[in-house]
């Protein structure tokens, strides 16, 4: 994942290891959960995963799987200071597709 700033500019990278069995889904989720609790301040997080963006887009939808991740991330959003806007984007882009 790269973290970067409103014109799009890299800020940083996120790599590393996954907790719980890998998927692409729980990858990406896993990332998000990682944005949104060890930053602060507004942010639009672009994901080409849609059932994380629909996920995260409705706190409320009930979660079959994942549900660790889904809860974590539901926390870390209530105690983030500042907006965490998820995106959809199609994978594979460049930040002029954005």
């Amino acid at each position: 994942m790269v973290i970067a700033s409103e014109h799009l500019v890299p800020l940083g990278f996120l790599f590393g290891n996954m907790v719980g069995h890998q998927s692409a889904a729980r990858a990406e989720l896993y990332a998000l959960l990682i944005v949104a609790s060890r930053t602060h301040g507004d942010a639009t997080v672009y994901v080409d995963c849609e059932y994380v963006v629909k996920g995260a887009s409705n706190p409320q939808r009930a979660h079959k799987h994942h549900q660790d991740l889904w809860a974590a991330l539901d926390d870390a959003r209530r105690a983030r200071e500042g907006h965490l806007t998820i995106a959809h984007c199609r994978s594979h882009r460049t930040a002029a597709h954005l």
